[in-house]
């Protein structure tokens, strides 16, 4: 019988079949010899046969309990069987009795993370890199789990480090250029990608992550090709189908999107981020049919949200005194230049510390100057980007907060598997998204009467916490230019324009738009998105113009600015559109500010009536239509009567500034008022358990 040195020596050499032959020859004399059996089980991986190479692992752990080796190699078999919480088991017994196993701790790594406990597969990455100083998919590995848990500088180091040690490991350049990507440093990301490819060129990860550096420069129909590159390559990547829907959404391709969706979500069943992308693509589509979202809401609820129910604890041990200061808790991605972080700031600046008692959770991984400013008024501020959902609903949990206000919705990095874990006695969904989530967990939707008429036109799990003048408030840029004379008064016609996404911007829209260029024949239309710095999608928006009997002469196209070069646009236009389904909301707010007023044509869903509930805000209810043919009336009125839009465009930030949209100290105490009726409601209700 052959000495099993002999026998590793042909297996190293590729002799694989005389090696398989003489291991089975050693176990018909010793069928517990482990080293046969864990050789055998190795090869069976090798081949693909993952549920073989579990059982001689098994074997061979029986036969030599101590060995640290076949822990492992019975841990690399059960993750190619999908299941790392057993393969976790192993790996760390494969350490425990070898602390100085490298590939034990990087394997173990890998598994932690399937299992999404990033604190604990960092550290286990962490002591991968100190023990393979030389290995670079070690390094690249700990630059993946720092990334993932919000640490982006430090993950760069990483992934440099990997580079260096081996220039041509393609994943860590792909890796680089997501992590440039979010440090907005987007030459550097787009570099990165492209020397991952030219070193792997059917590496679906790296045409990806190209595809996502490529969305965010604006290079729409790039970035489409990247992404069906990577599907090409891996038609089962479901973060490249998202990724591709993101993109087709942002086209205003809203159906095509919505199918991207379904496959990311049909490939990886606990795709929780692609799913709600899915239900906010809905909001986009001309045909939105509000029945058929709302039970789309409720299965996301049923998907991800069930699961967790489990995690949930009583509050019998709360505090109940009905007028004590409430711990009002909000958690958010945008806390800083955002929407959200525009609407919310005056809340935060005026709250009275003797009613409520603010806790902000920021899950964003780049504070800014407008984040620090929001910091510096409220009584407790908690950075808990990189945390697990489970880690920071155990944070706020700990904090004994009230009501806990979620502000993404099912946008991108949300928390609402923080909220499914209810870690406060009420929470609450507001600003950030315009439906329902769907959770049983979330008790209020704060709106108005105007989004949220009496009967609601769409179904709601929340209860309506309605504000009696708007559902947000405005907080007007202190670098907001001054308000320019109307444009039309030198021109002789009208400008009408449009500041809002892509997305946004259908074909009925444009529709619309074509015949009101047409009922007002000597009129422009001037649009500006961040969508329009890409060529080809110009050239489309161009051509279908020309289909309807408009000259190119007519259509001024732009890319997206600066904010401050953004409020200035709105000095070259007379008059704003407002798309549907979706309207403006924040972009209604701005345009408002710079003195021009918004035709909006308000439907049935929360997210068509945004510039309806704006305008009611500042008192202009004239420029709300009924319907297409009153949408159009109305830009005909203002073509007759140009000196009188002339006034109202130098009024008409005065009159805002007077009015509810921007009045944030009475905004804040009718919001006060409201969570303090919440918090009695709920001491009346909740059981004492």
């Amino acid at each position: 019988m052959m000495d099993f040195s002999r026998i590793l020596a042909l297996y190293r050499a590729g002799n694989l079949q005389a090696a398989r032959q003489h291991c089975q020859a050693i176990l018909k004399h010793t069928p517990n010899h482990a080293d046969a059996l864990n050789l055998l089980g190795v090869m069976a991986r090798a081949e693909g046969r993952a549920e073989e190479a579990r059982v001689l692992a098994i074997r061979a752990m029986q036969a030599r309990p101590q060995f640290f080796a076949y822990p492992f190699n019975l841990g690399l078999a059960l993750l190619d069987l999908d299941h790392p919480k057993e393969a976790a088991v192993v790996f760390h017994k494969s350490v425990t009795l070898n602390p100085n196993f490298g590939d034990g701790w990087s394997a173990l790594g890998s598994a932690l993370r399937k299992l999404n406990r990033p604190q604990e597969a960092l550290v286990a990455l962490n002591n991968a890199a100190r023990l393979l100083p030389n290995s670079a998919e070690a390094a690249n590995m700990l630059g993946v789990a720092l990334q993932e848990r919000g640490e982006i500088i430090q993950a760069v180091e990483w992934y440099h480090k990997a580079v260096t040690i081996n220039p041509r490991l393609a994943e860590a350049h792909a890796n680089l250029g997501d992590a440039f990507l979010q440090l907005s440093q987007p030459e550097q990301a787009e570099k990165a990608c492209r020397n991952a490819l030219a070193l792997k060129p059917d590496s679906a990860q790296a045409f990806n992550n190209l595809g996502n550096v490529l969305h965010d420069r604006g290079r729409m129909m790039e970035a489409i090709a990247a992404f069906r590159q990577a599907l090409q390559l891996d038609n089962t990547f479901a973060n490249a189908w998202n990724n591709l829907g993101n993109v087709l959404l942002y086209c205003a391709q809203p159906q095509e999107a919505l199918h991207h969706f379904r496959q990311a979500i049909q490939i990886k069943q606990d795709f929780a981020i692609a799913h709600s992308t899915l239900l906010l693509a809905w909001h986009y589509h001309p045909e939105y049919e509000p029945r058929q979202v709302f039970a789309d809401h409720v299965q996301w609820a049923e998907r991800h949200e069930r699961p967790l129910m489990t995690e949930r604890q009583g509050f019998a041990h709360w505090d109940r005194n009905p007028e004590r200061p409430l711990k009002v808790g909000f958690i958010s991605p945008d806390l800083h230049r955002h929407p959200v972080g525009y609407f919310l700031e005056g809340v935060l600046a005026n709250h009275d510390p003797r009613q409520t008692v603010i806790h902000c959770y920021s899950t964003h991984h780049q504070p800014d100057d407008f984040s620090r400013r929001m910091q510096a008024t409220v009584e407790v501020w908690r950075d808990v980007h990189g945390k697990s959902d489970g880690e920071v609903a155990q944070i706020i949990r700990q904090d004994q907060v009230d009501i806990l206000i979620e502000l993404a919705g099912h946008t991108g990095k949300n928390s609402l598997l923080v909220m499914a874990r209810k870690p406060a006695p009420i929470q609450m969904s507001w600003m950030g998204y315009v439906n329902t989530t769907g959770l049983s967990a979330m008790d209020y939707l704060i709106t108005d009467r105007w989004e949220t008429p009496t009967p609601s036109p769409y179904p709601l799990v929340e209860k309506p916490l309605f504000m009696p003048n708007g559902y947000v408030c405005y907080r007007p840029p202190d670098f907001a230019p001054e308000v320019a004379p109307l444009p039309a008064l030198q021109n002789g016609y009208l400008t009408f324009g449009c500041a809002n996404n892509w997305a946004k911007i259908n074909q009925k829209v444009l529709a619309l738009w074509a015949k009101l260029l047409h009922r007002v024949p000597t009129s422009r239309l001037s649009l500006k998105t961040k969508s329009l710095a890409d060529g080809d999608l110009r050239q489309r928006a161009l051509a279908f113009f020309r289909q309807q009997g408009i000259g190119e002469e007519r259509i001024d196209l732009q890319g997206s600015s600066p904010a401050a070069e953004l409020l200035a646009w709105y000095n070259t236009i007379d008059l704003a559109l407002d798309p549907f389904p979706y309207s403006g909301g924040l972009t209604t707010l701005e345009s408002l500010w710079m003195g021009v007023p918004v035709i909006t044509l308000p439907g049935i869903s929360f997210a068509s009536r945004h510039s309806l509930s704006h305008l009611n805000a500042v008192g202009l209810p004239q420029f709300v239509a009924d319907a297409p043919e009153g949408y159009l009336a109305i830009g005909e009125y203002w073509q007759e009567h140009i000196p009188r839009l002339a006034h109202l465009r130098q009024s008409l930030r005065g009159q805002m500034a007077q009015s509810p949209a921007c009045d944030a100290p009475r905004f804040t105490r009718d919001w006060e008022q409201r969570l303090r009726q919440c918090w009695l409601h709920w001491l009346q209700s909740a059981p004492f358990t």
